[in-house]
């Protein structure tokens, strides 16, 4: 399933900004005399596909570079919801920052990194990286990661996974507690 890739794939079309024009806002930007910049706040992106409604990516500030690496960066973070077909949230994604390289097909989310699926899995970390060239989703080795799945949390250090969020690996297990339906995960 390519959910999760299009929800990336958010990052990396053209951007949509919406923009203020109170004046006291506008004269605290710092002007790039340069026009390698854009800046927009309160930003939501919509992606269609075939005339459905697949994602929304809503973020408070939405910077776009445009320089060498073509990048984007979202410094007060950012949330993402991916639709079905019927337009139902399936997948679910907060970070508290974000920032796309558009040229090396990477995208890195980072602070209180949450991502929930309609299956009732969801994953905890610091960091996370997609990496569009080969269709992953990976931590660093060092990157403590909490992964809650319907009979299970996962804790342990690094994590790989397919793109779509499916096959996920944590690859140093700290420690497995198996959910009793009796007991209500501290999510």
């Amino acid at each position: 399933m390519t959910n999760l890739k299009l929800t990336f794939c958010l990052l990396a079309i053209l951007l949509i900004c919406s923009c203020s024009n109170d004046l006291e806002e506008v004269e605290k930007l710092k002007v790039d005399t340069t026009g390698n910049v854009e800046v927009g706040y309160n930003v939501e992106l919509i992606y269609n596909e075939d005339l459905e409604l697949r994602a929304r990516l809503l973020t408070p500030t939405m910077i776009t570079y445009v320089d060498k690496q073509n990048s984007v960066e979202l410094p007060e973070g950012l949330e993402i919801l991916v639709y079905d077909k019927q337009e139902v949230v399936e997948n679910h994604i907060w970070a508290d920052y974000g920032f796309v390289i558009r040229d090396e097909r990477k995208i890195l989310l980072k602070e209180n990194v949450r991502l929930e699926n309609s299956a009732g899995e969801q994953m905890e970390t610091e960091e996370i990286t997609w990496d569009r060239q080969n269709k992953i989703l990976f931590t660093d080795p060092n990157t403590f990661v909490t992964y809650y799945t319907v009979e299970e949390v996962i804790e342990g250090y690094g994590m790989i996974a397919d793109e779509d969020f499916t096959n996920v690996e944590v690859t140093n297990v700290t420690g497995i507690l198996q959910v009793n339906d009796d007991l209500e995960m501290g999510r």
